[in-house]
């Protein structure tokens, strides 16, 4: 179990100072420095610990090589007036690094708010990956623990350096400063969507630090928000209300009414989804979200497996705005066949829009027990977006999968929120989703393997999953 120690400070603190005591690592004292303190973060007693020294180009370094045994985290706490909104800003860089047999990768600092036991309450660490100098910034909004504590942590082979920390408070007026930085550092979609953020800075920044509260900052924040065309973004004001800055506007490729008339035995699913069976017998499931409970996706799930003796199956996700993509998951393991890479994303990493780190797989694999790999086609259109398009992907991907309908709605963000100082939330897109290839939807959606538009009275994109089902099935 990780062990971490700190020296503890209770210093009177006003708005705006270093709250770190020795934040610039000058001063050392027996080998460690002064108001820091070092305990084992990983590995076996005794054997040969880690170092820590003094930076080249000042503050700190942590090292380590393949005959180290005990890995050294180096942390700082301050307790009593530690609390509210806390910014912690450092540089950062790493040299060599590498996994050696049983060393673990970390290499991160951190920050934590600790309650009265040992276990944080609330904690964010920042992974350190680039070589070259790297500015970070860290928030903690509304802290109310006892504690804060700072960590430096490094446990496989190479060195991390650290310098300039300043852990602050932060007060209202500095919300407009807050939020411009984390969407320069973490936005994913810049450069895809050409967009020119410093100018886009230089247009909205003085409007932002001139409101005069809260309601006023929203409205400039929505101002320069609704330039990145995301539906992704939006923000929470502190009465709680919900803002969007973005909506698509795309046209039903579905008549539902109508498609209810055409199955036997019709079961509604809450307000989220229904299945049935066609005059064919073939097995149909429409879902309208991934916004879900347990019981109502194990309703989904059950009504999914009272018809896998179909010799066929519809998979109806026109509707689908999206929600939880463990779900799309789920259900995709029904009709698995093997497991497979169905999408892929990255995450911003650097200072610039272009700044990537790996790639993320995600995929699908069969479920436990019973699973249909007859013919199946997934009716799409421009309804299904953000998670709802990760249930189509998992579907594409699987041989004996048709798509069917028009491109989604090409929009997958995997938004998060930054709390600002002033009360107000701003949630945006962190990763650039793509295609198995590696291919971006974002704003043009998933092609479907046969385009069908909806014209006229009836539902046409079901008829043709009907026909496409009865000749794949024909005897």
């Amino acid at each position: 179990m990780r062990t971490i120690l700190a020296v503890l400070l209770a210093l009177p603190v006003l708005a705006g100072d270093n709250l770190l005591t020795n934040a610039d690592f000058a001063e050392w004292k027996e080998g460690l420095p002064a108001g820091w303190k070092a305990a084992k973060g990983a590995g076996a007693p005794g054997g040969k610990e880690s170092e820590i020294l003094k930076g080249e180009d000042g503050g700190v370094q942590l090292g380590g090589d393949g005959s180290t045994a005990v890995w050294r985290v180096l942390s700082q706490e301050m307790s009593g007036k530690a609390e509210g909104y806390l910014r912690l800003t450092f540089e950062a860089r790493v040299t060599g690094l590498k996994v050696e047999g049983s060393q673990f990768d970390n290499a991160w600092i951190g920050l934590a708010g600790l309650g009265d036991g040992a276990q944080p309450l609330v904690e964010a660490r920042e992974r350190v990956i680039s070589e070259d100098w790297t500015a970070f910034e860290m928030l903690m909004p509304q802290v109310k623990t006892p504690v804060v504590r700072v960590s430096v942590f490094l446990s496989k082979t190479g060195r991390l350096e650290a310098r300039k920390f300043v852990l602050e408070k932060l007060a209202p007026e500095d919300s407009a400063g807050v939020l411009l930085r984390q969407l320069g550092r973490h936005y994913s979609y810049f450069d895809l969507k050409k967009l020119d953020w410093p100018a886009m800075v230089k247009r909205h920044r003085a409007k932002l630090e001139g409101a005069a509260d809260a309601e006023a900052f929203a409205a400039a924040a929505r101002d320069l928000l609704a330039e990145l065309q995301d539906p992704h973004v939006y923000l929470d004001k502190p009465d709680g209300s919900r803002v969007g800055t973005f909506e698509r506007k795309w046209a039903r490729n579905f008549d539902y009414k109508w498609v209810g008339k055409q199955l036997e035995s019709p079961v509604q699913i809450g307000k989220v989804a229904f299945a049935g069976t066609t005059a064919d017998g073939f097995g149909v499931v429409a879902i309208g979200s991934l916004v879900l409970d347990e019981a109502t996706a194990a309703k989904i799930v059950a009504e999914i497996d009272a018809r896998l003796d179909a010799p066929g199956f519809i998979v109806d996700l026109r509707g689908n705005s999206g929600g939880n993509e463990k779900w799309a998951q789920e259900f995709a393991s029904i009709f698995a066949d093997q497991e497979r890479v169905y999408a892929k994303a990255r995450f911003r990493n650097g200072p610039k829009s272009n700044d990537f780190g790996q790639e993320h797989e995600r995929r699908v694999a069969p479920r436990k027990g019973k699973t249909f790999t007859k013919p199946v086609v997934v009716l799409t259109g421009p309804g299904c977006m953000s998670s709802g398009e990760g249930f189509v992907k998992a579907m594409k991907c699987l041989p004996h999968v048709t798509l069917v309908g028009l491109p989604t709605g090409g929009a997958s963000g995997n938004p998060a929120p930054v709390a600002l100082p002033n009360g107000v939330t701003v949630w945006f897109s962190r990763w650039y989703d793509m295609t198995p290839d590696g291919t971006s939807f974002e704003g043009k959606g998933i092609a479907p393997d046969i385009e069908v538009k909806q014209e006229g009275e009836g539902d046409a994109a079901f008829v043709k999953a009907v026909e496409i089902l009865k000749e794949k099935t024909k005897k």
